[in-house]
Order: C-alpha cells, then sequence, then structure tokens
C-alpha cells in the first residue's frame, strides 16, 4: 500500500495535468468561437489558425 504522502503528490501532479487539459480545452473553444459566425463554424479561418499554432 502507498505511504499518504506518495498518494498525495500523485494528485498533484493528477491536478496539474487536469487543470492543463482544461486550458487547452479553452483556448480551442475560444478559438472555434473566433471562428464562429451566427450559427456555423469558419471552417477556412478556423484551419489557418491552427496551422498558425503549429508554426
Amino acid at each position: 500500500m502507498k505511504d499518504y504522502e506518495q498518494l498525495y503528490y500523485d494528485e498533484l501532479y493528477e491536478n496539474r495535468k487536469l487543470k492543463n487539459k482544461i486550458k487547452e480545452l479553452e483556448n480551442e473553444i475560444q478559438e472555434i468561437n473566433i471562428c464562429r459566425t451566427k450559427r456555423n463554424i469558419d471552417l477556412q479561418k478556423y484551419i489557418l489558425l491552427q496551422i498558425q499554432k503549429i508554426k
């Protein structure tokens, strides 16, 4: 059985990973919203944003 200190650090690590994932998803949602018109997503604009992010 793991000791409590190790469990604590494991959970801190998991929380950090989840927070980073949340930030990534929030950024992606924001990028999608930037590319939206009223009801549709401008895929060309979204793809260009994605390409810029890779560069």
